[in-house]
């Protein structure tokens, strides 16, 4: 049947009392105009069910009890002038949301399907989701503009995030997004989903049309494992597939490498998800079979048949089969082209290297910052004698941050000692030789534009770069990144909270000229990656290392990279809760970490873990989700966050060590860079290889 889930199919069906604001799902008899009740997302998983897919067993809070809440939270507000609530801030809307509680009549209404959707075997975790009546349109997406709530396990987080749902109709993004298309928010409904949370072993993404060609004759399926928040938010690399229609064969395979997987926070008491390792045997193998790639790739054309246009469809495969999430219009398919202006079919965009620091949409501000490295890059071109009018090296793609290829690979190749050089490489990614580079990245690399080169101003230029090169040797960096701390020391210490408009801006100009004074942010970097591909060259050539395995290898558990630093704190912070019992209970019970802060400040125990955790604070609380995105908050805003990664750790310090096994990787790396001296017999070899080596690590 096509409830998966939860309770019996029928549970919910058996509910009693008005159902003014509740819809079952799925129900097959609701028509397609009901959409207007339902929102979007709740739409596509009813023609879902119509084809008979799988989809998870739920309730629909209607847009009706949307407005009532809207209308109730907003009555009486002086803010909203003669024009309604044109003029009311959005934070101030969301504020008002969130804050007004849920009538007791429609609160009765949940609590009666929300029982009903777990029963008979127990309380079991479910999906809150926003079904925007103009999400997952053919025109507008709105896609991850409004709120998501996973693993919610109780009926208060549940009304708590129903509310959530609801005033993501006024998040900045989602308002912003509406009004670039002349859509006013006030005339916007939105709906809520609650589903049965699926327990995925593997999930991902389906297109049954190339969503960035729009090639109609190609299905492409991405997976990777665990939910799929991980490849919805860019944080893995996942398994790609692509299925030729005309024949039914798989003419595309691409295995990702999965390092994390999104799962549901195992925390007693907790809700939402957190990120897990995955094992090292499991990252590199297929989430998906021949068979499976099969079944969903015919699966998508059924579903496209259905709704008359391309469709782009979240799935997850279960012990028991798959399950279907959502099915939506895809909307860069038959010429609605994302890329940026002036872009065409010529230019290769990729997000290598960016989606890890950057995996969503770029707010304003970031992109102020972001936006001042063309010019950098520009005037560098310019003194090296390379004329690169005006071709684009980085853009925004669906408000994503993306680099130009294209324009790289051009400019790389006008460059004598750089035409070798692999852009995949460079950027982060597998390299062609071991990923495979698809034939229209080929295509493109075989029509690059033309570099105009002056050879006098280049040759007169040389000299300068070379001495910027040895100005900003290893050494020099780390002299240049302790005097940027130190600037940074000196603003935090400010009290930023009694500065004036007026004095924030000025403090924040000041603060780009120090970053990029000397354009010393993009030298740093750029002299190291030399060094490192000077070693892979090495390595090549001398130790027949042709997929650069050998040379990652030998910079592996150096320490110094601050993101694994800040894990293995972690660790350590959690170990030392471990000692005493009376800290890891009150860890393990508090429902937020000022909670945990006043229960543990009464005992010897507590207080010296409260010491470490300010310390780890003040020495990492800057790390976060997207940490080049200006707009998300640190961890140190985010304590509670903080809180939930700790207590996963508390929860697992039985069965692993990360500590120990980055020392056991070190002590690897280091006898693998004895076995390289060895097999290099001549001297002078070996002393190029230990200097390349000590550079590139540094």
């Amino acid at each position: 049947g096509p409830c998966v889930g939860g309770g019996a199919p029928g549970a919910l069906d058996s509910m009693t009392g008005p159902r003014e604001n509740l819809r079952v799902l799925p129900d097959r008899d609701w028509p397609a105009a009901d959409a207007r009740s339902v929102g979007g997302k709740v739409a596509g998983l009813v023609r879902l069910a119509e084809c008979g897919c799988p989809v998870p067993a739920g309730f629909c809070v209607t847009t009706g009890a949307y407005r009532s809440h809207v209308e109730r939270a907003l009555a009486g507000d002086g803010d909203g002038d003669d024009d309604g609530h044109r003029a009311v801030r959005p934070a101030a809307i969301r504020r008002r949301i969130l804050d007004t509680p849920i009538p007791e009549s429609l609160v009765d209404e949940i609590a009666e399907a929300f029982g009903a959707l777990s029963a008979p075997a127990g309380l079991g975790p479910v999906a809150v989701r926003s079904s925007g009546t103009r999400e997952d349109m053919p025109a507008t997406a709105f896609a991850g503009l409004h709120d998501t709530t996973l693993n919610v396990r109780d009926l208060p987080t549940c009304l708590t995030a129903i509310r959530r749902c609801w005033a993501s109709t006024w998040s900045d993004r989602a308002v912003a997004y509406g009004r670039e298309r002349g859509l006013d928010p006030r005339d916007a409904g939105m709906a809520v989903i609650v589903q049965a949370l699926v327990p995925a072993q593997v999930s991902g993404v389906l297109f049954s049309a190339d969503p960035v060609t729009g090639d109609a004759d190609r299905v492409v399926i991405e997976s990777s494992w665990g939910l799929g928040e991980s490849i919805v938010s860019g944080r893995v690399a996942p398994d790609r597939f692509v299925v030729s229609r005309r024949d039914w064969t798989i003419v595309e395979t691409h295995v990702g490498d999965k390092r994390s997987e999104c799962v549901p926070d195992p925390t007693p008491g907790g809700f939402g998800t957190i990120d897990r390792d995955v094992e090292p045997e499991r990252r590199g193998r297929r989430t998906l079979s021949d068979e499976d790639i099969l079944f969903l790739a015919r699966t998508a054309v059924e579903l496209e048949r259905h709704a008359a246009c391309p469709q782009d469809i979240e799935w997850a495969r279960t012990p028991s089969g798959f399950v279907f999430l959502q099915a939506r219009p895809i909307t860069t398919a038959r010429g609605h082209s994302s890329a940026p202006t002036g872009a065409d079919d010529s230019q290769v965009w990729s997000n290598l290297n960016t989606a890890e620091v950057l995996p969503d949409v770029v707010s304003p501000m970031t992109w102020s910052v972001i936006g001042q490295l063309e010019p950098i890059w520009r005037r560098r071109a310019c003194r090296l004698g390379l004329d690169i009018g005006d071709l684009p090296l980085i853009g925004l793609v669906a408000g994503r941050a993306y680099f130009n290829v294209t324009s790289m690979a051009a400019i790389g190749r006008s460059i004598p000692f750089a035409r070798n050089v692999d852009i995949d490489m460079v950027l982060g990614g597998a390299g062609a030789a071991s990923a495979g580079r698809p034939a229209e990245l080929e295509l493109a690399f075989d029509d690059l534009p033309k570099i105009r080169i002056r050879p006098l101003r280049t040759l007169v230029a040389l000299p300068g770069l070379l001495v910027s090169c040895v100005r900003h040797h290893p050494r020099g960096a780390t002299r240049q990144t302790a005097a940027l701390a130190g600037w940074r020391r000196a603003a935090e210490a400010r009290d930023l909270a009694g500065l004036s408009d007026p004095d924030l801006l000025e403090l924040f100009d000041t603060a780009l000229d120090e970053l990029f004074r000397d354009e010393d942010l993009l030298m740093g970097p750029a002299v190291g990656m030399s060094y490192f591909l000077a070693l892979r060259r090495a390595c090549a050539r001398w130790l027949g290392d042709d997929d650069g395995a050998i040379a990652n290898a030998l910079l592996a558990g150096q320490g110094g990279i601050s993101s694994a630093e800040s894990g293995h704190a972690l660790w350590n912070l959690a170990t030392l809760a471990r000692r005493d019992d009376e800290v890891a209970a009150g860890l393990r019970a508090a429902s937020t970490f000022a909670e945990a802060r006043d229960e543990l400040a009464t005992s010897d125990g507590g207080r010296d873990f409260l010491a470490g955790w300010d310390e780890f604070l003040a020495t990492h609380g800057h790390h976060t989700r997207g940490e080049v995105e200006l707009l998300n908050p640190r961890w140190r805003e985010r304590p509670d966050y903080v809180l939930a990664l700790l207590r996963g750790y508390l929860e697992s310090i039985d069965a692993s060590d990360p500590i120990a096994r980055y020392d056991a990787q070190a002590l690897r790396c280091e006898e693998n860079t004895e076995a390289c001296r060895r097999r290099l017999r001549n001297p002078l070899k070996r002393a190029a290889f230990d200097l390349l080596l000590r550079k590139a690590r540094a």
